[in-house]
């Protein structure tokens, strides 16, 4: 399992008692304890996530009630673990799915109908006056994600609140990757 893996190779650079650490995308960590501190840290709580992820699935829990339930306690609450180039919630969904794979447990997701079908339907009990009211409505509340999520029902339509909810989540966001990703997506558009 890659954060298995992941933990292990931390902790055997942290045996090698290095005195410098460059990390791809934080500062450098100088000073052997420092180093010691912040590799045994991360290990630590990349095994956390992993080992709470597992359980909820043993618990059966679904992924939601697993996301909702899993955070880092105060003692990871450091600068170099802060949610600036993932998520907690991204760790718990890859070891979902590695351990889960692509069937979340509902029913109705075995056999799904084509998005584009069930956005039809959708739409058919909303109409497009209330849909794009609501949409309206989430993005001057700031509820960013409900706007986009409402959008992608018919994202030929919304594009215009779409790229406007894309960019103020993009704006919003601390973690650079999702913030990179939400930006850019809005300029495809």
């Amino acid at each position: 399992m890659e954060t298995e893996i992941w933990c292990d190779s931390l902790r055997k650079v942290r045996d090698l008692e290095p005195e410098i650490l460059l990390p791809a995308m934080t500062v450098p960590v100088t000073g052997r304890e420092n180093v010691r501190t912040v590799l045994t840290t991360f290990a630590d709580a990349l095994e956390y996530i992993l080992i709470e992820t597992l359980t909820g699935i043993n618990d059966g829990l679904d992924l939601d009630e697993i996301i909702a339930s899993v955070s880092l306690p105060e003692q990871y609450q450091t600068w170099y673990l802060e949610e600036r180039f993932g998520r907690v919630e991204w760790m718990i969904r890859a070891i979902w799915a590695r351990n889960m794979g692509w069937f979340s447990g509902l029913a109705a997701e075995l056999t799904p109908l084509p998005a584009d079908t069930f956005h039809e339907e959708l739409i058919q009990l909303i109409g497009y006056e209330k849909l794009s009211q609501r949409i309206g409505r989430a993005l001057s509340d700031g509820e960013y994600q409900l706007a986009l999520q409402l959008c992608e029902l018919d994202s030929r339509r919304y594009r215009v609140q779409k790229k406007q909810a894309l960019k103020a989540l993009g704006r919003e966001s601390d973690c650079l990757g999702e913030r990179y990703f939400l930006l850019a997506r809005a300029e495809e558009l």
